[in-house]
């Protein structure tokens, strides 16, 4: 999981009386309200992680959805009787003197059955894809936001945690982690999709086994809303 597990290792408290950031900050009697650039882009990663938990969920809806195991399985067997279609020697038996194109006709209706359940499979990435396309949205408003204001923080400003949050520079981490993710099972999905063939055993195996599994991303995802859960419910115009 690339660098993620060492940031959550590496996760520990601190004062948060620290200066917050090099603009001086508003006080009251009961609580420090953060400085502007840093609320700023603390809001933005805000909204991108409870954006991507929901983009999340509809990941894992658009798999329940479409019914994913059973439309594999469906899969797996017409391929299976494509193979044993093609590998068939009917020789001069009296099936192929009555019906000399049985064979041919047969192995048109299975490749045909295979295309429809590979073009569910299609509007399923194209679901996906499109998931991908608000998670990379969300990060890059980040990334941007944090780039404009950047020069305006302290070292202290970036890298300050408190008992509840990542510091800023964990956040960032973690959304370009996110990104990757999710890009690379799209990408995955879509090789393995366009590259199947029915003469190649070995590429429909490895169409089945990837398209049926996200765990990794579904561990991912799972790490870092579990470290960002009271931050993105938190009032960022304070710290109490």
């Amino acid at each position: 999981m690339s660098n993620i597990s060492s940031s959550f290792d590496n996760y520990t408290t601190v004062n948060v009386s620290a200066k917050l950031c090099t603009n001086s900050t508003r006080t009251n009697s009961t609580s420090s309200v953060i400085c502007e650039p840093r609320e700023k882009i603390l809001i933005q990663f805000q909204n991108s992680f409870i954006e991507i938990d929901h983009q999340w969920k509809l990941w894992e809806n658009s798999f329940k959805e479409i019914e994913l195991d059973v439309r594999l399985k469906i899969l797996s067997n017409l391929i299976d009787n494509a193979q044993s279609c093609q590998n068939a020697n009917l020789g001069s038996t009296n099936l192929i003197n009555h019906f000399p194109d049985i064979k041919g006709k047969l192995l048109f209706k299975i490749e045909r059955d295979i295309e429809e359940e590979k073009d569910i499979l299609s509007s399923l990435l194209k679901s996906l894809q499109n998931i991908y396309s608000s998670v990379s949205s969300q990060c890059d408003n980040s990334f941007k936001i944090f780039e404009k204001y950047k020069p305006e923080l302290s070292s202290v400003a970036e890298t300050q945690k408190t008992e509840v949050w990542p510091s800023i520079s964990q956040m960032l981490q973690w959304l370009k982690e996110l990104e990757k993710a999710f890009e690379n099972e799209c990408l995955v999905r879509e090789f393995v999709l366009e590259n199947m063939d029915l003469h190649e055993p070995s590429t429909t195996e490895n169409l089945i086994k990837i398209w049926q599994d996200y765990s990794k991303l579904r561990m991912l995802v799972n790490d870092v809303m579990a470290f960002v859960s009271y931050f993105i419910q938190a009032d960022l115009t304070k710290i109490s």
